[in-house]
């Protein structure tokens, strides 16, 4: 459930098609961090992602907020 407000500003955020072609391309990987799904500038705070794990990412999510190691 997305209730975590985010601050664009202050935080990392890619949006989906940034964050799966990072994965792609091993510019992220599970040492890097983990991040959460954002939708309508909200942030899912139970569904952490990691880049191995990119397939658990919610068809409605936009972007996923940051957080590195």
């Amino acid at each position: 459930m997305y209730t975590k407000k985010i601050n664009l500003e202050k935080e990392y955020v890619l949006t989906v098609e940034e964050f799966l072609q990072a994965v792609e391309y091993n510019t992220l990987i599970d040492y890097d961090g983990y991040g959460y799904p954002v939708k309508n500038g909200y942030a899912d705070k139970n569904c952490t992602i990691i880049p191995s794990e990119f397939d658990k990412i919610p068809l409605d999510a936009t972007h996923i907020v940051w957080f590195g190691a």
